[in-house]
């Protein structure tokens, strides 16, 4: 079987302390991209040098260079310039299974799929034992991209990586489809979109990825990290209002997108509770009011327990006003 054209896009910033070790998991894949493009995100660090090593005797490797403008955009740069009939990513702290793209491929081709989902260890750097992202059993048969969102949000268990779907560059054109910017969680409408938007999906249970999880609580980040973060929150939750309302979903998947942007909304509140700086919480608060935060999770919430949860993050909100 003759396997399609992968294109690999890899956003990197910063990354010289894990870079090597993603780098030969990379060189070991048992079946390589057709091309991997590396996006410089305007490195300050080793991190230039090291993929000017890498790519000195590799043809297939491209590294684009460009100013800071964070993952998103990044991503977005290198679904600009990729040629495969393939698109995956991963980020540059993270680590491959040798045979994570000759499995993914070889799936995508045998049942044509649109999009193809693998499982992932979380990595906690000895800190403690790692775990699998998804420890539950997803539907094992070919579904609609729609079908595995309702039953990943279901489950609970929903991860928002974008390293964890190979996607049909056919169909991520077609739906125009990319990565918000300027916003950190960028993963969690692309990943959304690319599953309403695929007409085929299949999973792969093995953990073909490694995703390294870092030791930071929101308390331990800088007040520039947090404040970015509970920016982010606001963001990704007016965009999947906006997506649940669509005419073109069943009422089953938009009933159970409110019920998450909803919890999430209200968690993006306690959030911001936390936040040290009396300032920066108004300074939230007041993008909340300009963007009808609370109206808009309201309207969306369709029972009385959600609605009481978001009557109580709004009085807590009423605090942050000069």
């Amino acid at each position: 079987m003759t396997l399609p054209t992968l294109s690999l896009i890899v956003p990197v910033f910063n990354a010289e302390r894990d870079l090597e070790a993603f780098l030969q998991s990379l060189a070991q894949q048992t079946l390589p991209p057709t091309e991997t493009i590396f996006i410089d995100d305007g490195s300050t660090d080793g991190s230039q040098r090291m993929l000017a090593t890498y790519a000195a005797d590799r043809t297939a490797v491209r590294i684009v260079r460009k100013a800071n403008g964070g993952a998103g955009a990044a991503r977005n740069t290198g679904l600009g310039v990729a040629t495969g009939s393939y698109i995956a990513f991963a980020d540059a702290d993270d680590l491959l299974a040798p045979d994570i793209y000759e499995r993914l491929l070889a799936s995508a081709e045998e049942d044509q799929l649109d999009v193809v989902v693998c499982n992932a260890w979380n990595y906690f750097e000895d800190r403690r034992q790692n775990s699998l992202v998804m420890d539950d059993a997803p539907l094992p048969e070919v579904v609609s991209g729609e079908e595995w969102l309702r039953q990943r949000l279901r489950s609970g268990r929903f991860p928002h990586y974008s390293p964890l779907h190979l996607c049909r560059r056919e169909m991520i054109e077609r739906a125009r489809i990319r990565f918000p910017e300027g916003i950190t969680h960028e993963d969690v409408l692309w990943v959304t979109e690319i599953l309403l938007a695929a007409q085929r999906l299949g999973y792969e249970p093995r953990p073909l990825y490694t995703y390294r999880r870092r030791n930071y609580s929101m308390a331990d980040r800088p007040l520039r990290g947090q404040t970015a973060i509970a920016e982010s929150s606001i963001l990704n939750t007016m965009a999947l209002a906006e997506l649940a309302d669509r005419a073109n979903i069943e009422a089953e998947t938009a009933r159970l997108l409110r019920l998450d942007f909803v919890n999430g909304g209200c968690s993006a509140t306690h959030a911001i509770w936390r936040i040290p700086d009396r300032q920066i919480r108004c300074d939230l608060g007041k993008q909340m009011r300009s963007r009808r935060f609370f109206r808009v999770l309201w309207n969306h919430a369709d029972t009385v327990k959600l609605k009481s949860r978001i009557l109580r993050a709004w009085l807590r909100s009423q605090a942050w006003r000069v």
